[in-house]
């Protein structure tokens, strides 16, 4: 996620106390960006629809070089889509030193349950379609797809229902039959904790019989055997990399032996060698060693 307005405000604020910001409109065609970073189609998407929708609402942070140069510190997604909406202007902040590490990591990315409780508020002031307009989204839906809800039983659908049941939980059990799941939520019940790493250990100990597949395609009973065909694809690639460099090297050995030879012949005449030694002496030199580098290579052979 981006940088959110209350943390840009809360950075100018502390900024303020010793020296005060200077605010600038720059154009886009004079800011250089010091460091480029890509991201899915899906992000890129949504902060366009956004910004499209409200505006830019944190300015870019920039750093002005002695040559009046500016350069990007921070904000270079916000540039690149201000580019596509055909923007020729942006508002900056100009930062006294050449900083990048700071402004990055002062990035606070929110959890999937704050994303849900911002779309929630966010509905009690506009409308769906206007949302989903800014945000780009298909779809604001709220609680488990109906896959998700069909894998759960009565139980598990009211306790989470009633904040007694994190969703994290809920996808446990989704793993394991609706009897299962049953058993797990009485001994959690038992004993008092509905904690997800209690639910998952409840989880795992699940008769084989008891098991399922579940909704998503990645589930823990198939964990082991994606590791194992991870290892054996990594050992197949080792093993076809080290057959590429020992036939690679046998040619290298081949192709030296033959260039010696021709070597040996040529110096072995002594007028050409002469001649060598007087107008060429590099090339002399570079025989000599190719014939050296032949005879190491008998020897370690």
């Amino acid at each position: 996620m981006a940088h959110n307005a209350g943390e840009a405000e809360h950075q100018a604020g502390s900024s303020q106390g010793s020296e005060e910001l200077e605010k600038i409109d720059a154009q886009l065609a004079l800011l250089m960006p010091l460091q480029k970073r890509t991201v899915n189609k899906v992000y890129m998407a949504r902060l366009e629809a956004n910004i499209r929708a409200v505006g830019l609402i944190e300015p870019l942070l920039v750093y002005r070089h002695d040559d009046g140069q500016l350069f990007i510190l921070d904000g270079y997604l916000r540039y690149q889509v201000l580019l596509i909406i055909g923007e020729t202007h942006a508002p900056c902040i100009v930062q006294k030193t050449l900083d990048l590490y700071t402004p990055n990591r002062q990035v606070n990315f929110i959890s999937r349950s704050q994303r849900w409780k911002m779309l929630d508020k966010a509905l009690s002031v506009v409308d769906e379609a206007t949302l989903m307009a800014s945000l780009d989204l298909r779809e604001i839906r709220r609680g488990f797809s109906p896959a998700h809800t069909a894998a759960l039983c009565a139980e598990a659908l009211e306790l989470e229902k009633k904040g007694q049941l994190s969703k994290i939980s809920c996808y446990h059990l989704m793993n394991v039959t609706p009897e299962r799941q049953r058993e797990i939520l009485t001994v959690s019940n038992l004993a008092g904790d509905f904690s997800s790493p209690f639910i998952r250990t409840q989880m795992l100990r699940t008769p084989a019989q008891q098991r399922l597949q579940g909704p998503a395609q990645r589930n823990p009973w198939n964990k082991a055997a994606e590791t194992r065909k991870k290892l054996v694809d990594r050992l197949t690639e080792a093993e076809r990399r080290h057959d590429f460099y020992q036939v690679l090297y046998r040619q290298y050995a081949t192709d030296l032996i033959l260039l010696a030879s021709h070597v040996r012949q040529i110096v072995s005449i002594t007028p050409l060698k002469e001649t060598l030694a007087a107008e060429h002496p590099d090339f002399l030199t570079f025989f000599k060693q190719v014939m050296e580098q032949t005879r190491d290579q008998d020897e370690m052979g």
